[in-house]
């Protein structure tokens, strides 16, 4: 059952998609005038904006007791391959040993200059959540060659870790 954005984290990867297809399906809709309306409110609870859905389905109005004007849902797209934000260290560290970077990423940070290499090394060594956007992510992509589309590749695949 999922109550919270940790849940959604850790659900398997059928159940995510699931469940945040549902809460794309319940943030538009159309009134009686065909007017659209916004509805945040489910995705708030769990911590997501509007611009976390960019593909959204709008749902067709019906009147009550009315079955809606269209038969099917406009589909949902990619939005649910969109990397997340921010990883768990471990499950970043999973993927760099399945793709052979781990002895990479330590030279990269040992190759940094002061204070970034300080940072990172203590990021490294505790744990630290991986920020998608964050600086020290960047560096160290940029240091071993990784392209934008390869770390995102790399935090949907780090969400989809199972132990």
């Amino acid at each position: 059952m999922i109550h919270t954005r940790n849940d959604i984290d850790a659900a398997p990867p059928q159940e995510r998609a699931a469940f945040l297809a549902m809460l794309a399906a319940s943030i538009y809709s159309t009134d009686a005038n065909g007017e659209l309306v916004t509805n945040t409110s489910a995705i708030e609870q769990f911590g997501f904006t509007v611009a976390d859905f960019p593909d959204a389905p709008v749902a067709p109005y019906a009147a009550p007791g009315e079955a809606p004007t269209e038969t099917e849902a406009p589909p949902i797209s990619e939005w649910t391959r969109q990397p997340p934000s921010e990883i768990p260290a471990w499950r970043g560290r999973i993927i760099l040993a399945g793709r052979g970077l781990l002895d990479e990423v330590e030279t990269a940070i040992a190759a940094l200059s002061e204070p970034q290499k300080t940072v990172a090394e203590i990021a490294w060594a505790h744990g630290a959540p991986w920020d998608r956007t964050g600086a020290t992510v960047a560096m160290i992509a940029s240091a071993i060659g990784l392209t934008d589309a390869e770390i995102d590749a790399m935090f949907i695949e780090a969400m989809e870790v199972e132990i």
